[in-house]
């Protein structure tokens, strides 16, 4: 049934906001004071926004005059808002600590932000954020940028395409930079069912990266596509987020297995690093298993990257602790052994948020190193005693691997260019 196509909405000017106070007070030592110059400040990095604080409102009506404006004497949220309005913003934010705790170094901060409209002080939107965490308030910075894009992501209209490319409306002036994802949709349908109009939403159909802008237009590359070819008219809507995407699987050898689960950011770029926990076994030289935890460092050169395959170069490391082993002395032994491995990867698609991956690999590395564990009196590792003649047990750790498993990205797709 044919419908009819509703153009896409597209971002065509800055979002200009007021910072409103809350109940928390103005004290300008206070965590949510500093708070809500934090997030004034990231939102105006971004250029999507034009945010009116209320403390640079406050320096202009004394700058400016408040009978220019018609104000009161006190500087309350109504001043704000005629102040505001005056500079032609329409929404105001009211920021709300919600919890901060500060422990042995590590902050954890939650707030949420109430956007309304300025002219009828009707609610428009309230979002709650976080827990962040970080050292300090400025390793929360980033966090808080990505959640300010999360608030107002943007989104315009493909203008051409090419095979590899497509040009689509929304530049620089309204934020829009170099490494952003954009998710590409089929266009909204109106459609009648029963004698009723229905819009029906659009279908996605893959993932572009910007590459270059203009002040109204950017120019992207195909990194990513599932649902069909491209149109002119379909929507681009922005997919910002800090959420990790996973890889995992088998890595198999002559005489060594194991289980890897890792975890990484940045799906897109050329360079994709991955890292996290492996469980395996492996046959020594007298024929016994040996079960080890790992911490696997897997690093991929893209080579050829395109919208359903994948073809890089590796570099993998991989680091193991072997437990459950006795020395010929009876005494419960732990091995640390390392690899290096150099291979090859190819990714194929095979829906929206997976991949199979399939990698060779050739591993350089030694036997492991047996320790006897320090008792509580003691502090130091004591070497493992093992029969002279058959020697400790050794693990041919060089030769070739085999790795399969899948990589699963993240539905809303990784974005933290500029942080």
């Amino acid at each position: 049934m044919e419908g009819q196509i509703v153009k896409p909405e597209t971002t065509s000017k800055k979002r200009r906001v007021i910072i409103l106070s809350s109940e928390q007070g103005e004290d300008e030592n206070s965590i949510h004071y500093r708070l809500i110059e934090i997030v004034a400040s990231e939102a105006s990095k971004l250029s999507r926004y034009e945010v009116f604080n209320r403390q640079d409102l406050r320096s202009l009506l004394e700058e400016q005059g408040r009978i220019q404006f018609g104000l009161v004497t006190e500087f309350n949220d109504a001043d704000v808002v005629k102040v505001g309005q005056f500079a032609g913003a329409n929404e105001g934010m009211k920021i709300t600590l919600n919890q901060f705790q500060e422990v042995s170094g590590s902050l954890t901060l939650d707030f949420s932000i109430k956007l309304l409209d300025i002219t009828t002080s009707q609610t428009i939107n309230t979002v709650d954020i976080g827990p962040l965490y970080g050292e300090s308030l400025a390793d929360i910075r980033p966090q808080i940028a990505i959640e300010m894009r999360r608030l107002f992501k943007l989104s315009g209209e493909v203008l051409d395409v090419t095979p590899k490319n497509v040009l689509f409306s929304g530049g620089t002036d309204v934020g829009v930079i170099s490494g952003s994802i954009f998710q590409i949709i089929s266009p909204d349908e109106i459609k009648e069912f029963d004698n009723e109009k229905v819009t029906v939403p659009g279908r996605s159909i893959g993932y572009v990266r910007v590459e270059s802008s203009t002040r109204d237009a950017s120019r992207s590359k195909i990194v990513r596509k599932w649902g069909g070819q491209i149109k002119p008219g379909y929507q681009v809507k922005e997919k910002p987020t800090n959420a990790a995407s996973l890889n995992y699987g088998v890595i198999a050898s002559q005489n060594n297995i194991n289980v890897f689960y890792c975890f990484f950011i940045n799906p897109f770029n050329n360079i994709e690093v991955k890292s996290g926990l492996a469980s395996g076994g492996f046959v020594d030289s007298r024929d016994e298993t040996n079960l080890y935890l790992g911490l696997p460092v897997l690093t991929t050169y893209k080579l050829i990257q395109g919208e359903k395959f994948t073809f890089g170069a590796t570099t993998n490391l991989y680091g193991n602790v072997l437990l459950g082993k006795k020395d010929d002395a009876g005494n419960s032994v732990i091995g640390f052994q390392g690899n290096l491995a150099l291979g090859l990867e190819a990714s194929i698609l095979t829906s929206a948020s997976k991949d199979l991956v399939l990698g060779i690999e050739y591993r350089f590395g030694g036997d492991p190193n047996w320790s006897i564990p320090p008792e509580e009196s003691e502090e130091e590792y004591k070497p493992a005693v093992w029969n002279v003649d058959l020697g400790a047990p050794t693990f041919q750790a060089q030769g070739l691997s085999i790795r399969l498993g899948f990589r699963i990205l993240n539905i809303d797709i990784i974005d933290t260019v500029g942080m």
